[in-house]
């Protein structure tokens, strides 16, 4: 177990994806709750918005995590481990 020393950071752009997701969400929760009865299409809906919320927020950090300065620190980190290894 090698922890990391840099921690990641946020990337604004892929946030603003899960923030907006998680608004839409919670909103359709909202009216899931003052539905009577239940509506279970409005439920639906709110779980939806989490889940491709979800997939498209790590599909952004995955295409922009490799663009931030801490991906090339945590490469270099992760390389003197490799090497370390190696040379045991």
């Amino acid at each position: 177990n090698a922890p990391a020393n840099t921690p990641m950071v946020p990337i604004p752009a892929c946030q603003k994806i899960w923030d907006d997701a998680e608004q839409k969400a919670v909103s359709a929760q909202d009216a899931y709750i003052a539905s009577d009865p239940r509506d279970q299409k409005i439920f639906e809906q709110g779980t939806h918005y989490r889940e491709e919320g979800a997939a498209a927020f790590h599909h952004c950090y995955a295409q922009q995590a490799k663009n931030q300065e801490v991906f090339a620190v945590l490469t270099r980190q992760a390389q003197v481990l490799a090497d370390t290894i190696l040379k045991k």
